[in-house]
């Protein structure tokens, strides 16, 4: 059963839900004044949606489908890849910078920050995974690290088992398989540092 969600909420929340659904396999209809205007479902669920479809496109992680069962402009499922169609990003070396995660015009999920658009060595994740979620297994080159801001998270790194909660901080060494479950009853709030300016993961498990 998927859960409602006003525009409005979706717009401010959007790098939450995008979690929910990513990790958890949540189900979000947004409405605007009550109506349904798009939902927002797991790549498994759209290609459920999509068989019959011949005019479909494909999609990544997580795709957004119209009220009217098609699939809005995709997202690119290699975030190594320049999406067609972006600018590039352009601001003054050496300068700060104030960056909206929740801004669309970044061409980057919500909730995702890859640090060579922005002259920066670390890229990281913002987590919002509810109880049973988390990733499959995976890999990097570099390490990872692993900050607990609130909730429950069971990690396996290597033949390890490591129990942390909010306040912690996991660290896994680059090339260890690993992986992370929400094994709390709420959420899990988190953010994920890689030691790199961009995202380079090798998937381990389908």
């Amino acid at each position: 059963m998927a859960e409602k969600v006003r525009v409005t909420e979706a717009k401010a929340h959007l790098s939450e839900l995008m979690a929910r659904v990513g990790y958890g396999g949540e189900r979000f209809v947004i409405e605007r004044r009550g109506r349904p205007l798009a939902a927002l479902v797991g790549v498994e669920d759209l290609e459920r949606l999509e068989k019959g479809d011949s005019t479909s496109r494909p999609v990544g992680a997580i795709g957004l489908v119209g009220a009217w069962g098609e699939a809005e402009e995709p997202e690119v499922d290699d975030v190594n890849d320049k999406p067609e169609g972006k600018s590039e990003r352009t601001h003054e070396q050496g300068a700060t910078r104030v960056i909206n995660l929740a801004d669309p015009a970044r061409g980057e999920d919500t909730g995702e920050f890859q640090g060579h658009h922005y002259e920066a060595g670390i890229s990281f994740i913002v987590v919002a995974a509810p109880p049973g979620g988390g990733p499959k297994l995976h890999r990097h080159p570099y390490e990872e690290v692993f900050v607990v801001q609130e909730g429950h998270a069971t990690f396996t790194a290597g033949e390890e088992t490591i129990e942390a909660g909010g306040g912690q901080v996991v660290v896994v060494p680059a090339g260890v398989p690993h992986k992370f479950l929400n094994s709390g009853t709420g959420r899990l709030r988190q953010l994920d540092i890689h030691a790199s300016d961009r995202f380079v993961t090798e998937w381990l498990e389908d």
